[in-house]
């Protein structure tokens, strides 16, 4: 018992520095943006506006969410058993192989991450660079989100 432990809870500390990374980029993000570093040049005012409202949602988003997981896994590391059955779950044969099928958890997480980071940005060079990636991404979540369905309904009855 005291093995999955000590295992937990140094999941759980990578984990939270992950986060920390992201909030820290995201936090660096949206200085940027509110400051107006990162604007388009552009003299249609619709793309201005809708770039800079885009910028700083997402930096917002890319910024709220890893502070969520980290107040959860703050409580959750108070919380034995609440974390070794997180471990548990997050360990289990038919949950990892269905990762496996689909792409892998850390690799699509991060994969959307970088994409999402370099969205903010792409606006600098050309406006349809910008919809071009939110296209890929919203295209990718679809094909991870069917693929997960398929494999998770082929493991449950087959």
């Amino acid at each position: 018992m005291d093995k999955r432990i000590v295992l937990a809870r140094e999941d759980l500390k990578k984990t939270n520095y992950w986060m920390i990374t992201l909030m820290i980029s995201a936090l660096t993000l949206i200085i940027l943006s509110l400051t107006n570093v990162l604007t388009i040049n552009s003299n249609n005012e619709h793309y201005i506006d809708f770039v800079h409202g885009y910028q700083t949602g997402l930096s917002f988003a890319l910024f709220v969410f890893p502070c969520i997981n980290l107040i959860s896994n703050f409580f959750l590391a108070k919380n034995e058993v609440k974390l070794i059955e997180k471990y548990i779950n997050d360990y289990d044969e038919r949950k990892l192989f269905i990762a496996d099928k689909v792409g892998g958890n850390f690799s699509f997480t991060f994969e959307i991450i970088t994409m999402a980071l370099v969205s903010v940005i792409a606006p600098l060079y050309s406006f349809d660079l910008l919809l071009g990636i939110v296209a890929c991404i919203f295209i990718i979540i679809i094909i991870r989100g069917c693929l997960y369905l398929y494999y998770n309904t082929l493991c449950r009855y087959g």
